[in-house]
């Protein structure tokens, strides 16, 4: 009888046991699950933001076709046309458009500003003009246009993505419009680096970014996204996944060597084009948004301090 009894309690510790280890197996599996599902929901949010960014580099690299004409429609003449390289002006209150003091945009890095790693990026976090983000009372963060209706450019929802743009890659700073002449000119890849002025964003502590695309989630900006720096920080992995997938900023950047890279190719082409070589019959226009602007006499109408060196570095071209 006692034999019998000993057996029943070893064999109903067996089975919680059995019924531990159970639970234990289907937690970890279920824990297992949910980060698999957070993981393929950040991958698609992720993804999302990428197709964003292909946009904004398409947009850049097509800026002489989208802009070839006038609002009137009629076309530019060719030393007028609109130079690649550039960015859109960040939407500041998240209507999808640029309008009114949203079509005016710059924030010059000034190091003996106060704080100078709140200059050097647009939107300019002290910007107080604009809706909800830029009310004044916080640091100004704008949004990724939603479109430009008239020359048929899309690329995505309003006020879905934060954009912040290194300011001299945004086609409405000095960079890129030489004022009264209307003559447009490439970045001068060799103004900018051998400029005091840094690249202006960071991310994850890396130097090198020129523009950030930022989905906020459901829950805002994080704070060390949102205190108007030039610092950004993307959550790792791990932390996306100990959070609400929903909530966590996840943030996709273009580094100025890719921006580089893509540009290089384009311009190289457009040389060619210009100069007349290859099959290329050339063009006769006496300026080009293809070739370096004068650096040094103001008065002239082709000055342009910011498009010396481009012929030079077009003059090497390994993309053709």
């Amino acid at each position: 009888m006692f034999k019998s009894k000993q057996m029943g309690v070893i064999s109903s510790l067996l089975v919680s046991a059995v019924a531990i280890v159970v639970v234990l197996w289907v937690g970890s599996q279920q824990q297992e699950l949910i980060s698999i599902f957070k993981s393929k929901q950040i991958d698609q949010r992720f993804l999302a933001m990428k197709l964003a960014k292909q946009r904004l580099m398409q947009f850049a690299v097509l800026q002489p076709e989208i802009y070839q004409t006038n609002s009137d429609s009629t076309l530019r003449p060719a030393g007028k046309m609109p130079s690649l390289g550039y960015f859109p002006c960040p939407d500041l209150d998240g209507d999808g458009l640029l309008l009114n003091t949203e079509s005016s945009c710059g924030n010059p890095y000034d190091s003996l500003a106060p704080n100078p790693d709140a200059t050097g990026f647009v939107p300019d976090p002290e910007l107080s003009s604009g809706g909800e983000n830029c009310d004044g009372t916080s640091p100004c963060m704008g949004f990724l246009p939603s479109q430009f209706k008239s020359r048929f450019v899309y690329f995505g929802k309003p006020a879905k993505y934060y954009l912040v743009v290194d300011e001299r890659f945004a086609y409405q700073s000095a960079y890129y419009n030489t004022g009264s002449s209307q003559y447009f000119t490439p970045l001068s890849v060799d103004t900018i680096e051998s400029a005091s002025t840094p690249l202006g964003l960071s991310l994850d502590n890396t130097d090198g970014y020129i523009a950030l695309l930022i989905d906020a989630g459901n829950n805002g900006l994080s704070p060390e996204n949102q205190d108007g720096d030039r610092f950004f920080i993307s959550p790792s992995a791990p932390v996306a996944l100990s959070q609400s997938n929903d909530d966590s900023d996840l943030i996709v950047g273009i580094t100025w060597e890719e921006w580089k890279l893509l540009i290089a190719r384009r311009l190289c082409i457009e040389a060619m084009r210009w100069k007349g070589e290859g099959e290329f019959t050339g063009l006769s226009t006496e300026q080009h948004w293809a070739k370096s602007f004068n650096d040094s006499d103001p008065t002239l109408p082709e000055y342009n301090p910011f498009g010396s060196g481009v012929e030079s570095w077009v003059s090497s071209c390994t993309f053709k």
